[in-house]
């Protein structure tokens, strides 16, 4: 009987142990996308404004000096720790219009309402984007 009993709380232990870790190791992965998906809204407010910045403050040279390799780490660094489908469709819609407004601005002599169109185009895609990132780090914390 005292060979059951400690077999048994051994075993109790073990298993605590192991749902423990597990969910120390799930809110850490919450905690890192969290930390993607910030970056990635901070850069592309950051390009956002710089482009404002050249556009309206004649301030040139500001879209140049933007950081698109931390941007592009991030995105990789969201692509490998989430296969969350929404959030990663709006991470690719956020950077497809960020890359459509870039291009269009670095062609020089650009029609204003076009460039206004692709600076709101890319402002909601930003907007999605935290949306669906909130959303997925909430549903991933709410488990504890």
């Amino acid at each position: 009987m005292t060979l059951i009993a400690a077999t048994a709380g051994a075993a109790i232990a073990l298993v605590g142990q192991y749902l423990t870790r597990r969910g120390e190791s799930s809110v850490r992965r919450s905690e890192l996308v969290l930390e993607q998906c910030s970056q990635l809204v901070s850069l592309s407010e950051d390009f956002r404004n710089r482009l404002w910045e050249e556009r309206e403050l004649g301030q040139a040279g500001r879209v140049d000096g933007w950081d698109l390799a931390a941007y592009r780490l991030a995105a990789a660094r969201l692509n490998i720790l989430c296969r969350h489908q929404p959030l990663l469709s709006a991470l690719q819609e956020m950077s497809d219009a960020g890359k459509r407004l870039g291009a269009y601005w670095r062609r020089g002599n650009t029609d204003p309402d076009e460039l206004e169109l692709r600076y709101g185009h890319y402002k909601t895609a930003i907007q999605a984007f935290v949306e669906q990132s909130g959303a997925f780090v909430r549903s991933r914390l709410r488990r504890f």
